[in-house]
């Protein structure tokens, strides 16, 4: 499951949403913040784990380095700006964004890729 791969605290949130049924009162409650902030972050979490941009990194995990691996987990998955990233990771804001732009054309050509072959 897809959901596996988020931090703990984001993987607690989506399946008490998913598989427990739970209100985002119920939620908000047990996260100690206000139901409007769990319901932005469940939203947030659902449309990075349905969007695919990380699992199209992962099927790409071959061509990347590790330094593009880590930047797609944390950009992609878990939603830090490059800033966020680079603080975390110890690398300059400029080796995060080349790596984000190298990723969004691996992304994109993925993408150019499969709309060539619906043509076809």
């Amino acid at each position: 499951m897809r959901s596996e791969m988020l931090p703990s605290k984001d993987k607690v949130l989506i399946q008490m949403y998913l598989s427990n049924a739970s209100s985002f009162g119920e939620m908000a409650l047990f996260a100690g913040v206000c139901e409007s902030t769990i319901a932005r972050r469940v939203r947030r979490l659902t449309h990075r784990l349905l969007g695919g941009e990380y699992m199209k990194c992962l099927r790409r995990r071959g061509r990347l380095s590790r330094l593009e691996e880590a930047v797609a987990r944390d950009h992609f998955l878990e939603g830090l700006s490059q800033k966020q990233i680079a603080r975390k990771r110890e690398f300059t804001v400029y080796q995060v964004r080349k790596a984000v732009r190298r990723l969004q054309s691996l992304i994109d050509s993925e993408v150019g890729r499969k709309d060539d072959d619906a043509k076809l």
